[in-house]
């Protein structure tokens, strides 16, 4: 989020960045949708192990694989 919004997040207190996380309005990230960073998160961090191919969640496998070279 520091990269997306520097102007809100670059300075974030750690209200600002809980009222995000915890939130569940659309972020507009995502039509309809809350990037949820407990399941990004996760499958992200073992990109290189390939976790990303077990999990069902489409949308989030895309959105990974968007931000990287793991295809």
């Amino acid at each position: 989020m520091i990269y997306l919004e520097p102007e809100r997040f670059g300075n974030a207190s750690e209200d600002t960045w809980n009222a995000y996380f915890y939130s569940e309005e659309p972020d507009g990230y995502f039509k309809d949708a809350h990037m949820d960073l407990s399941l990004i998160v996760p499958l992200s961090e073992k990109a290189e192990r390939r976790e990303w191919e077990k999990s069902k969640l489409e949308i989030v496998k895309d959105y990974i694989l968007t931000m990287t070279s793991l295809r």
